[in-house]
């Protein structure tokens, strides 16, 4: 099982910005998925405190998950789909927003 977490921030201040970078990434991913794969929409899970979509990718299961936590809790929501999901840390691939990278030139 794969884990894909795309990190982001819940308040819509931050729809249209580089703290949403990664939910940006899983959304257009989902869609995408959905379409050639069968990927779920999009639920919302409150033990994990994200919303999650799931399908098969190559033979494998894959997780895409938007944490619902601001940035800076994060971790909390990953952590309990970690556990949960017994996913392997080679297994689990985190999508942010890169400071280094200018924000017009990741569009």
């Amino acid at each position: 099982m794969i884990l894909i977490i795309g990190l982001g921030n819940p308040s819509q201040i931050y729809l249209k910005t580089r703290h949403n970078f990664g939910w940006t990434i899983l959304d257009l991913l989902q869609k995408k998925w959905k379409e050639e794969y069968g990927f779920s929409d999009w639920e919302e899970l409150k033990k994990f405190r994200a919303k999650t979509s799931k399908g098969v990718f190559e033979n494998k299961t894959v997780i895409l998950a938007k944490p619902l936590t601001s940035m800076n809790l994060s971790g909390q929501s990953v952590k309990s789909l970690i556990f949960y999901r017994k996913i392997e840390f080679k297994d689990l691939m985190v999508i942010h927003d890169d400071i280094d990278i200018p924000w017009e030139k990741s569009k």
